[in-house]
């Protein structure tokens, strides 16, 4: 009976194992299909902005210098505010790329991600959101890295307060003392970011599935930064300048 018993123990045991096993695979392949997606993404992104002169988007319209760095499309302010966001973040990602491990990075990226966008906010929405933010200390207190078996719950970034006032972890706010150029910020983000990613196939980010849900998470973010604001307004773009293309042959042929 006790023979009975410790083999059925074993044979669980081993299903566990097979089923960890799968689970880490499976990960691992999303991250690195992932990966390598986000690079191609970057690389385009990249390249479309080198030569705002030269610049087809999706090979299909040329686009002139001020259609490419949206000056056509937003307002002064909006596109400072544009600048000012893609500089801080870049800046603040080169900070991040000194994590000890990938762990450590896809969870204090989520960070970063969730104190840029509170910076970025109304002063009325920053001001309930503070409402609610728990209190932390204006230093913040030197730690042991992240590692993965530290990892054993799921984790929310969240935005913290001293004296009423946000406390950034992780996001670098420089003063701006100078006209920023949105293509060169959008180039240069574009670069840092392969950086990033590559830390992001660590082992720590397909092992932990706590790990691999802030990686998600922290991409989710960066996605809808960098990569859908400006491909959708690029797309807007281009489809006018389709559409202006397309009268101009109609009416070349009427006449």
């Amino acid at each position: 009976m006790q023979r009975s018993t410790s083999s059925s123990e074993a044979d669980v045991g081993h299903d566990v194992e097979d089923l960890t096993r799968l689970a880490v695979q499976q990960r691992q392949k999303i991250i690195e299909d992932l990966v390598q997606l986000r690079r191609n993404d970057f690389a385009y992104l990249k390249a479309l902005h080198m030569d705002p002169r030269q610049s087809y988007f999706l090979n299909v319209a040329l686009l002139n210098e001020s259609q490419l760095n949206l000056t056509s499309v937003l307002l002064p302010d909006s596109l400072t505010r544009r600048c000012h966001q893609l500089y801080y973040l870049g800046l603040s990602l080169g900070k991040l790329l000194e994590s000890p491990n990938s762990a450590h990075l896809a969870i204090e990226g989520c960070q970063l991600m969730e104190e840029l966008d509170f910076y970025f906010l109304p002063t009325t929405m920053q001001n309930m959101k503070l409402v609610v933010a728990p209190k932390s200390t204006l230093y913040e207190r030197p730690a042991d890295p992240i590692g993965t078996k530290d990892v054993t719950e799921p984790q929310r970034a969240v935005l913290s307060k001293w004296n009423q006032k946000p406390v950034y972890r992780r996001l670098l706010t420089p003063h701006i003392s100078f006209p920023l150029d949105y293509c060169q910020l959008l180039v240069s983000v574009c670069e840092v970011l392969p950086l990033v990613y590559a830390k992001l196939l660590e082992d720590a980010c397909s092992h932990n599935p706590f790990v691999f849900q802030s990686a998600l998470r922290f991409d989710e973010k960066v996605k809808k930064l960098v990569l859908d604001a400006p491909s959708k307004q690029l797309a807007t773009i281009s489809a006018d300048i389709i559409k202006t293309e397309l009268a101009g042959l109609r009416g070349h042929k009427q006449m």
